[in-house]
């Protein structure tokens, strides 16, 4: 009896110890397939996506020769963005490669325009040309009026931030986002040769004004055509411009482009 006690127990105690090693290595972690959420990538393929964008050419017709509005172009797979490209003022075109067979999203967004995109695009393999991408211009945020202010005399005298200047032009708006000055006959002052400092402003407001002015701090030598501008709010957002002779000027902002140039007038 003793003995077959004992067996009993051995056995067991063997079964224990089985079933305890077969739990130990389910609950193993190099045995479980923990979800991290992280989307796998498409697979890179030999499929390309390749446009142009085009800017409302109802309400910006001279958009069609550069320097074009900085475009930012968006590639999407589903939900997921893959990928950004900004176009830089030289070119319209636009191409994404090494894709994948899928259903891609194309969207584009810039200054003064609507976002926009195109259908679901399918690529199988090879290119597929999605043709334009056209983009509308939002009138809505042109503003009702700008004034081009400036010093006429030279050198510049101290003037408090936000003051009127020597001269203060209206500016006419031709296109959505696109002002010019002088007035259609009307003559500007002659700018003396030396340095002058500028801005455009929106409102006149003396607390927080909304103002155009150049990209660039240092002096810029006119004439000058597509100089780099920037919308500041605020105070202190002169800049300073450099005139060889006196001279007569057709000054132009483009809030599409974001430039500025300021041409002699004959």
């Amino acid at each position: 009896m003793r003995l077959l006690h004992r067996r009993t127990v051995r056995l067991a105690l063997i079964a224990a110890l089985a079933l305890s090693s077969a739990a130990c290595e389910r609950n193993a972690a190099t045995s479980l397939l923990v979800p991290t959420g992280i989307r796998p990538r498409p697979p890179v393929g030999e499929g390309a996506i390749v446009g142009q964008i085009v800017y409302d050419p109802t309400q910006a017709p001279d958009l069609v020769s550069p320097p074009y509005p900085v475009t930012a172009v968006e590639l999407w797979l589903g939900t997921e963005l893959l990928r950004t490209d900004t176009l830089d003022a030289s070119t319209r075109a636009f191409e994404f490669r090494g894709l994948g067979p899928g259903e891609y999203f194309v969207a584009a967004s810039a200054n003064y325009f609507f976002r926009a995109s195109l259908p679901p695009v399918r690529v199988v393999s090879g290119e597929v040309d999605v043709g334009d991408l056209r983009l509308a211009i939002d009138a809505a945020d042109n503003p009702s009026a700008v004034h081009v202010l400036y010093d006429e005399t030279t050198p510049p005298r101290t003037i408090l931030p936000g003051n009127v200047r020597d001269t203060t032009g209206l500016m006419r708006a031709t296109s959505p986002g696109l002002w010019t000055f002088p007035q259609p006959f009307s003559r500007p002052p002659t700018l003396a040769a030396g340095v002058h400092r500028m801005r455009f402003i929106l409102n006149r407001s003396r607390v927080n004004p909304v103002n155009w002015t150049a990209a660039r701090t240092d002096t810029i030598d006119v004439p000058a055509a597509f100089e780099d501008a920037a919308r500041v709010e605020g105070l202190g957002t002169d800049f300073w411009v450099r005139v060889a002779a006196p001279t007569r000027f057709a000054i132009t902002l483009d809030m599409r482009r974001r430039t500025f140039s300021m041409e002699p007038l004959p």
